[in-house]
């Protein structure tokens, strides 16, 4: 649905709102339009939001914030609820909408050289030494640059047109180095080549940030040694063991690749693959629901609480199964991947405390207890869809 058919809708169902006579109580200033309010109700507020949608995903109104569309879609519903006989639409157009700017968005490129000008995968590759390369939007830290790529890109908010340029360009990067790994002598560690961590368009404007994987240096005092060491982990041998020590060991492998991801979806991958690691299995069950019970349930034996395993459910089948089978993945917070993290790193630890409370040095054990547990069904029943 386009913004002009959204707004239609939205006039249409205000006008047929019914507009009760004010009470003589009332005083008579307060009986004017300007104080009357529109109250949506039921497809009135659909339409309301289908506005708020189409306003969202148009790049003519971009540029502004969320707050700022709902207030200015809940102004447009009551200018239409209050005049009823004039459109408002060419207005709030007016008002609002902004011709999208088309421009260059340039990156410079780490670790690649270029020695002439290409056009490649959609965007284009330029030698350092001939783009025009602004100084100022250089931060700290920034490394050699070998190349400059460029694409068009279109909109009316410049961090908006910047982030859909690096995904075209980071996307091209992709292609890049997986086309190159059809040379067999290429090693990779030249195809590790990367976007620097400055931006800038041709009409002028750009910046830079710091890198997602940056460094930043801790200090490792007696209480933190202490905090360290007070983990089931910090017992865990490096080599050899238990089936049980085994299956923690590749979980805080995992574990320790997340927590060096950069990119959320990257990250919550993994911290998957380390609770599969030690609570999951390869029968045909749904693999969701195992996963999340057997979770709940380690907290459950040893009277920890647990927290709702419905959250697990949701993120295997709207997140890591998605990503593995080549759908489209929820797009996950920062915080709901803290939470995740968090909770998994306490799984590793409830794991071992678990087969060391119970004596237990198989893993398949361990998982059998876990399921021929009473509470599972009513775990199941209270957290888990029919």
């Amino acid at each position: 649905m386009t913004v002009e058919q959204a707004l239609r809708r939205v006039e249409r169902t205000a006008r047929e709102s019914v507009e009760w006579p004010a009470s003589p109580a009332i005083p008579q200033k307060y009986r004017t339009s300007v104080y009357r309010k529109y109250r949506p109700i039921d497809h009135q507020v659909d339409a309301l939001e289908e506005l708020e949608a189409a306003l969202a995903i148009d790049l003519r109104f971009e540029h502004m914030k969320e707050r700022e569309i709902k207030e200015t879609v809940e102004d447009f519903a009551n200018a239409a609820f209050v005049h009823r006989v004039a459109s408002h639409i060419p207005e709030f157009l007016a008002k609002h909408a902004e011709e999208p700017l088309s421009l260059v968005c340039s990156f410079p490129v780490e670790g690649l050289t270029v020695h002439r000008k290409i056009e490649l995968f959609g965007v284009t590759f330029t030698p350092a030494e001939e783009a025009e390369v602004p100084e100022q939007v250089f931060g700290p830290g920034h490394g050699s640059i070998g190349a400059v790529v460029s694409t068009t890109c279109e909109g009316t908010n410049g961090k908006a047109m910047k982030e859909r340029a690096c995904k075209k360009v980071e996307h091209a990067l992709r292609q890049l180095r997986a086309g190159l790994r059809e040379h067999r002598m290429i090693p990779d560690q030249q195809l590790r080549f990367r976007l620097g961590t400055s931006y800038w368009f041709d009409g002028g404007g750009g910046g830079w940030s710091t890198r997602s994987d940056q460094i930043i240096n801790v200090g490792l005092n007696e209480e933190l040694v202490e905090l360290a060491t007070s983990t089931e982990i910090a017992e865990l041998s490096a080599e050899g063991g238990t089936s049980i020590e085994k299956a923690a060991r590749r979980a805080l492998q995992w574990f320790d690749d997340a927590l060096l991801a950069t990119d959320p979806l990257k990250e919550m991958l993994y911290l998957f693959f380390a609770l599969e690691a030690i609570l999951g299995d390869k029968s045909d069950r749904l693999k969701n629901e195992d996963l999340a019970l057997r979770r709940a349930l380690l907290s459950h034996k040893l009277d920890q609480g647990f927290t709702d395993p419905g959250r697990i459910y949701g993120l295997y089948d709207q997140v890591r199964s998605e990503a593995v089978h080549g759908g489209e993945p929820l797009e996950v917070s920062e915080s709901e991947v803290s939470k995740f993290q968090w909770d998994v790193r306490r799984a590793i630890n409830e794991f071992l405390a678990y087969a060391r409370k119970e004596g237990l040095s198989k893993r398949g054990k361990l998982l059998a207890a876990l399921d021929s547990d009473p509470a599972r069904s009513e775990i199941k029943a209270n957290f888990l869809p029919n």
